[in-house]
């Protein structure tokens, strides 16, 4: 399983994205591609902080193609059984003094 995160992601809804990305992207088995339900909120999110008109609308099909038929639906959720890895990876990482942000932290606890 290979998690994409949202700088992966949005590099690959740009009009031309990085060839590195897209190739790295192409060579691995789709069915081993999934994100998480924070990445998919901060693409949204992202998107939703556009104007209205054209390029937004645009984006938002893009991310909702992305998410349902790329990658198949494979977004794996912030469930119960992430919330205590979450708090166990944001307290370590405050303790060494490189503080984490809480998405960040979401998303390492979903991967465990």
């Amino acid at each position: 399983m290979i998690i994409l995160d949202t700088n992966v992601l949005s590099e690959l809804m740009r009009p031309t994205p990085a060839v590195q990305v897209s190739d790295w992207v192409a060579k691995k088995p789709s069915t081993e591609l999934f994100t998480t339900s924070v990445t998919e909120a901060e693409i949204l999110l992202g998107i939703e902080l556009f104007p209205q008109g054209k390029r937004r609308q645009g984006l938002l099909r893009a991310a909702e193609d992305m998410f349902n038929e790329d990658l198949g639906g494979r977004v794996l959720g912030f469930e119960s059984e992430a919330a205590r890895p979450f708090a166990q990876i944001a307290a370590h990482r405050h303790s060494l003094g490189k503080p984490i942000s809480h998405a960040d932290a979401q998303i390492a606890a979903i991967a465990r």
